[in-house]
């Protein structure tokens, strides 16, 4: 009685009953309670085979029957995991296992076997198998590549991604050995990284340009009891966006500081152009003291040259942009270049018929060809050939997203090409910048291309650059093209003469202040008064009506040139008003064309301040 309650206790808690069939008269079967328990039969009820087997489901049910055939004829043994349909109508799973019991002659007596409830097994089975084909399913499709390894470093998994960047067939992959598969990572950090995370049991991370995948890597282990998973992906993209924002940046800092210097040294010049002037013109000199004057003021007229090519790459100088035919402007220029270069260049200009008009400043784009030609013909010493070629091109948004500050649209593109000595790719990323140059000492300031590329940023364009050393340098203007139609512009005689108006200069910079005055004074005639500043400008506005023309400089303490501008005409509407500058920040910076008040830029000759005060003093109200 004992053992029967144990057997039902132990049947019970395994889930598990015993059956067997006598094939011996008087045949017989016999079932334990717990086989009706787990087939859902009533235990009043006599369970025939084939009802049983009926139970099973369609896809299992050929498979039963042949292995109970086999059985029962043959003596072989039965061990199946089968669905069956309960008479409740619950689907369940079933373990069944049976052998046979034969005489001497090998006569099957009776088949002897158990059934065991298997359904929350197969559950957890079933939900831990989608489980992983889900798992494999992410890391195959995932963008990461990811690999993992066991305790003895073979490569048990390879996902897609890993397979595409390492160019490793997954097949010569799997259960190999890491350090065999790539016997020169143990000579990297890589290996000592992975062996302290083994160790120590902590996270790895690393960032490394890989030779074998020709791309930048960030990679990061996990360890575990069972080995290594590895992550990594190519961060290439993120390190050249980086690297283009640094220099953007570097070239952003470069820009304000040579802004700055340019102002004040243009303050300088100003002062010195005109005291030169004065000294030409209103001193009796003898020849070497007209000669010292003129050196003078030479000297001064190269350091504007100077200091403007700090403004275009600072990108603050002063533009007049309008329509330009490019192909003429070019093919214009075909005699300069000729005389300049010299003989041994060949030149070649390749022209696209019929290009839209350009919206820039011709005689600073004139001024960016020529330096771009001389480049071209320092970098061919013994002579060589050098083409122009121009076209319109339309830029995606893929390729304006190489470089920094490039806009998607239509340009016309003025291609200088040599077939010189080249620039090596360590100097090539540091030629926009100023000052800096690989010509010898003494041949080259450094500010020629710097001033084509802050003249084609401030022009809303873009410059590029490629070169090969040994095969030549191809330099790619991107001009934009303009609204309106190509509109000839006829320059206007000089005009040096002055008048007796009376102008109020306004200046922070009391030695600037000084030579508007004797310029304006003792060589053009004029009626002036002097101030420092904005606001005493005001006061002498308001109290004396005379005063007919307000000269400004823009950047001074306080109330800037253009804002004491606006309250001026805000109290004299018909007030004319010049403004000057040797700089301009980028919240003032307007170009001739489109700003409210015209502007002068510093430093300005005799010549230069009397034409544009009489264009302005003449012109009808």
């Amino acid at each position: 009685m004992l053992n029967d309650t144990l057997l039902d206790i132990t049947q019970k808690l395994a889930k598990v009953g015993g059956w067997a069939i006598s094939y011996v008269e008087p045949k017989s079967a016999y079932l334990t309670p717990a086989v009706y328990e787990i087939l859902e039969y009533d235990t009043d009820l006599r369970i025939m085979l084939d009802d049983v087997i009926q139970r099973v489901v369609p896809a299992h049910r050929d498979e039963v029957m042949n292995s109970i055939v086999n059985c029962r004829t043959h003596g072989e043994p039965c061990d199946l995991e089968v669905e069956i349909i309960t008479p409740k109508d619950n689907r369940k799973w079933i373990h069944v296992i049976a052998q046979a019991e034969m005489d001497a002659d090998s006569n099957v007596l009776r088949m002897i076997g158990a059934v065991q409830d298997i359904t929350h097994q197969k559950t957890d089975e079933f939900a831990n198998r989608r489980l992983s084909e889900r798992l494999l399913n992410t890391l195959e499709n995932m963008s990461d590549a990811f690999y993992l390894l066991d305790r003895d470093w073979r490569m048990i998994y390879i996902n897609r991604a890993a397979d595409r960047l390492m160019g490793q067939e997954r097949i010569q992959g799997f259960g190999r050995v890491l350090w065999n598969i790539f016997p020169y990572l143990m000579d990297t950090p890589l290996y000592s990284g992975f062996m302290q995370a083994v160790r120590t049991n902590t996270p790895f991370h690393y960032e490394y340009y890989s030779n074998l995948m020709k791309n930048w890597i960030e990679l990061d282990a996990y360890p575990s009891q069972e080995g290594l998973a590895v992550y990594f992906h190519s961060i290439t993209e993120r390190k050249q966006m980086q690297e283009r924002l640094d220099q953007a940046q570097h070239m952003e800092s470069i820009g304000k500081l040579t802004g700055h210097v340019a102002h004040d040294f243009n303050n300088l010049l100003t002062i010195i152009l005109g005291n030169a002037e004065l000294l030409e013109q209103l001193y009796p000199l003898d020849d070497q003291g007209r000669r010292l004057a003129a050196n003078i003021r030479s000297a001064a007229l190269k350091g504007s040259d100077l200091t403007r090519r700090l403004l275009a790459y600072a990108r603050k100088q002063t533009l007049a942009p309008r329509a330009i035919d490019i192909n003429r402007l070019v093919e214009s220029m075909r005699e300069l270049l000729s005389r300049t270069l010299g003989v041994n260049i060949n030149i070649a200009l390749l022209i696209q018929p019929r290009l839209p008009a350009a919206l820039i400043d011709d005689h600073q784009l004139e001024g960016a060809l020529l330096n771009l030609s001389l480049n071209a013909r320092d970098a061919m010493p013994r002579g060589g050939d050098l083409t122009i070629s121009t076209n319109s091109v339309q830029i995606d948004a893929t390729e304006a997203g190489r470089y920094t500050d490039f806009r998607a649209g239509e340009y016309i593109r003025i291609r200088v090409s040599d077939s010189g000595t080249g620039i090596s790719p360590e100097h090539l990323k540091h030629v926009f910048e100023p000052f800096f140059t690989t010509k010898e000492q003494g041949k080259g300031t450094g500010l020629g291309l710097s001033s084509v590329f802050g003249f084609a940023k401030q022009s809303n364009g873009h410059v590029t650059i490629a070169s090969t050393v040994g095969v030549g340098t191809m330099v790619d203007l991107y001009l934009p093209v303009s609204t309106t139609p190509v509109r000839e512009v006829y320059e206007k005689p000089e005009m040096p003469r002055g008048g007796n108006e009376t102008i109020l200069v306004v200046d922070d910079d009391e030695l600037v202040r000084s030579a508007a005055h004797a310029l304006l004074t003792q060589r053009l005639g004029y009626q002036v008064l002097a101030v420092s500043n904005g606001d005493t400008a005001m006061s002498a506005l308001k109290t004396n009506t005379g005063i007919q023309l307000l000269f400004s400089d823009v950047m001074m303490p306080g109330m800037n040139g253009h804002e004491l501008a606006r309250q001026a005409r805000r109290l004299r509407p018909d007030l004319r008003i010049l403004l000057t500058s040797g700089f301009v920040s980028p919240t003032l910076a307007k170009s001739s064309s489109d700003t409210e008040f015209p502007l002068l830029s510093k430093p300005y000759s005799q010549q230069q301040l009397a034409r544009a005060l009489r264009d302005i003093l003449d012109r009808p109200r």
